[in-house]
């Protein structure tokens, strides 16, 4: 019966001193939050990466998207910074939407992740920004007005 009492008092010894320890540890760390999008085209403003559409316009010649196409294009910013690209063309060219992702990874993904990690965003879950928008120019006819 004493053993057993000696071996309780050790385990009540055990139990208060990381009972203690556990108190004085630090906190848990807060759950990190992700960026919103406001915080992602601000970081982008600050770098000059932000109003691109006379920069990134030439790509769209090079992925062969005509005038009378309408273009969207969003940043996809993912854990680590990493960033894609989604495009859409309107009317429905996936091949042009394809060709100018891949131009907008090869110009510009690297240098957009890199701004985001100097202005400290931290992302966990893949964040969407709306970042460029050309539309579709339309051609009038004039003829025959004064």
């Amino acid at each position: 019966m004493n053993k057993k009492i000696i071996e309780l008092v050790r385990l009540a010894s055990e139990f208060e001193k990381m009972a203690q320890q556990a108190a004085t540890a630090a906190p848990p760390a807060a759950p990190q939050v992700s960026a919103q999008p406001s915080e992602i085209q601000a970081a982008l403003q600050k770098a000059g990466l932000w109003e691109m559409s006379a920069q990134v316009s030439p790509l769209l010649d090079r992925a062969n998207i005509q005038d009378t196409e309408g273009t969207v294009v969003q940043l996809v910013v993912g854990a680590g910074d990493t960033v894609t690209f989604n495009v859409t063309v309107t009317p429905n060219n996936p091949n042009a939407a394809g060709r100018l992702k891949a131009l907008l990874n090869q110009a510009y993904a690297g240098k957009i992740s890199q701004a985001l990690k100097a202005a400290g965003i931290k992302v966990e879950t893949p964040v969407t920004v709306n970042w460029l928008r050309f539309d579709q120019m339309t051609s009038t006819s004039t003829e025959g007005q004064q």
